[in-house]
């Protein structure tokens, strides 16, 4: 949580907005396929699309956990009586309060705190609580049902949960392999960009929950009457139409469940004419359909497919061409919510049941009829499928370990070190690999295909392979190496590129800092992702230059010496002071 609040109070602190609008602040808002910002017009259908799912609830008092730059806050409390912001950032809040004093919304107050510190909240005190694209920065999915615990705990019965913008564990892994091959050469083997896809898998950061973990918090919250997981809505084609989805969580007693009859779209061959027609023809007053393929991930979720086969192409270039020629006739979910506008029906798409090839269900409501209208009153008392589901897992099912990476980093140097105290040389490992699991063929025996391979080589990049040339870029590079788990780093390597992130990027600015006992920010480091351009930055400073260089060389020297010569040093150095006394 520190780390991410670091990131936080640096990244925001810029204060950078877009089309001289205070109220749409969207740094940091980058794609994972180009580094680059997302589309301002991409941003502003996601936000206005949350703020239309958020105002449907009819809000009237309103906690927002995490309000960050205002988004959400600037737009849902004009029409609110009372708006509670929280937010673990200082930078962030900063700003905020001045633009919620220029638009005169005196209602709002604001708070520094943690998600989990819920002090001072009245019980049953706000009718909605939204934790909104937060989520995925908590440290464990236990953090987060600490705070779903105190959320329902200040909501009055009647109100609702709004999770939005929340990562889709099931789909992380087309996630990542999209991601992979969308950045890979096009003669890279499909062996190594399984190993590339593996690996990310391992560095995730994140946490990213599997929509069934809310379903089984059902029934651990007594108070969550039914609940709503929704896709994501939009046209735009980027991760988080693709890859997100939002959640409702409703407070109150618990509401009688619809039961209907499901027609299942790919068993009975559906396609959205044929939907139409029916609508259109029959003009039934409920029509559901479930396992409806989705056009939005259809080709990413088939890519470890495809590698997984016997005659899995050899190229990067090969399996995009598979992937083209791939049948099927997948739908955008926002092909469905377009049926509301050109026909009377009401549309809900629930992703409740969601699993690894990203298929949703539908439900069409005929708003003139008597079913259709009881129907009308709660989209949650649909008996979704996987939406009541009686079989709950420990929490660790629904999601990834974002701490698993760094809690294995410290425990690599204590195992390998018990090792050596027990095993001749030659049998400790000369490497060690993070699993979440061992993966295993179709017979139960160990998959040795699908084992990442312990590489921590320099991969191929397009920058040319570059030693340090000063003792600051030597410094530099050790400890890149060592927050990265690499062995070699090129001083015009991409940081970001060797597999570094936001986090990652704190842990160098902070050994930075202590290493040359300077002041450096971390958007420094975002404007120069390599040791050469952030060496430089360092070096600029004319009134520091030397004393920085000195300390680097000392470092330098004192990196090459054995324990035993540095253990000598010391104990000279202790012998001269005693002899100055």
């Amino acid at each position: 949580v520190s780390q991410w609040q670091t990131v936080f109070n640096e990244t925001y602190g810029q204060g950078a907005t877009l089309e001289d609008d205070p109220t749409f602040n969207i740094t940091g808002w980058n794609s994972s396929y180009t580094d680059e910002p997302i589309p301002a017009a991409e941003m502003r259908e996601w936000v206005e699309h949350t703020v239309e799912r958020i105002l449907s609830q009819q809000p009237r008092r309103v906690l927002e956990i995490g309000c960050g730059t205002g988004l959400l806050l600037l737009r849902v409390a004009p029409d609110c009586q009372e708006y509670f912001g929280a937010d673990f950032s200082q930078a962030v809040l900063n700003q905020l309060e001045q633009k919620a004093q220029a638009a005169r919304l005196s209602w709002v107050t604001l708070s520094q705190r943690e998600a989990t510190d819920f002090e001072g909240l009245a019980a049953n005190g706000f009718d909605l609580v939204i934790i909104n694209s937060v989520a995925q920065y908590f440290p464990s999915i236990d953090y987060l049902v600490r705070v779903l615990e105190g959320a329902a705990r200040v909501v009055a019965p009647g109100g609702s949960i709004f999770v939005g913008d929340v990562r889709n564990y099931e789909l992380l892994e087309a996630f990542h392999a999209s991601v992979q091959l969308s950045q890979a050469a096009p003669s890279l083997s499909t062996e190594q960009l399984r190993q590339c896809v593996q690996e990310q898998l391992t560095e995730e950061n994140e946490l990213v929950i599997a929509p069934s973990f809310f379903t089984a918090l059902k029934h651990h919250l007594p108070k969550i009457s039914h609940l709503e997981v929704l896709p994501k809505r939009g046209w735009s084609d980027n991760e988080l139409s693709k890859f997100r989805y939002d959640v409702i969580l409703h407070v109150g007693e618990a509401v009688p469940r619809l039961e209907m009859s499901w027609l299942d779209w790919q068993e009975q061959g559906l396609s959205l004419e044929r939907v139409r027609q029916i609508l259109e023809e029959g003009q039934p007053a409920v029509l559901a359909i479930t396992r409806v393929p989705n056009a939005r991930v259809m080709a990413d979720s088939r890519i470890m497919e495809l590698l997984s086969n016997q005659e899995t192409p050899q190229t990067a270039n090969e399996l995009r061409e598979a992937l083209r020629k791939i049948v099927g006739e997948g739908v955008n979910p926002e092909q469905m919510w377009a049926f509301s506008e050109q026909l009377s029906y009401r549309v809900g798409v629930s992703w409740a049941a969601c699993g690894l090839d990203g298929s949703f269900d539908v439900v069409f409501r005929r708003q003139t009829s008597h079913a259709g209208e009881a129907l009308l009153k709660s989209q949650g008392a649909i008996a979704w499928p996987g939406a009541d589901s009686a079989v709950v897992q420990a929490w660790s099912y629904y999601a990834n370990q974002p701490l698993a990476r760094t809690l294995f980093r410290s425990l690599v140097p204590k195992l390998r070190s018990y090792l050596q105290e027990r095993l001749p040389d030659y049998m400790v490992p000369s490497a060690f690999v993070l699993l979440d699991e061992i993966p295993l063929t179709p017979n139960g025996k160990v998959d040795r295909r699908a084992l990442p391979a312990p590489d921590r080589a320099r991969p191929e990049l397009e920058e040319e392979y570059v030693t340090p040339r000063s003792a600051v870029e030597e410094v530099m590079v050790g400890i890149w190496a060592e927050v990265l788990d690499v062995e070699e780093v090129g001083v015009y390597d991409d940081f970001f590129k060797r597999g570094g992130h936001s986090l990652k990027a704190t842990q160098v600015i902070s050994r930075v800092r202590e290493a040359f006992q300077i002041e450096l920010p971390l958007r420094s480091f975002f404007e120069q992702p390599t040791v050469a351009g952030l060496a430089a930055r360092i070096l600029e400073d004319p009134n520091q230059r030397l004393r920085v260089e000195k300390i680097a060389e000392l470092l330098v020297s004192l990196a090459g010496l054995s324990e035993d010569e540095v253990d000598t040093m010391l104990d000279g150095k202790s012998l001269l002071l005693e002899g100055l006394r």
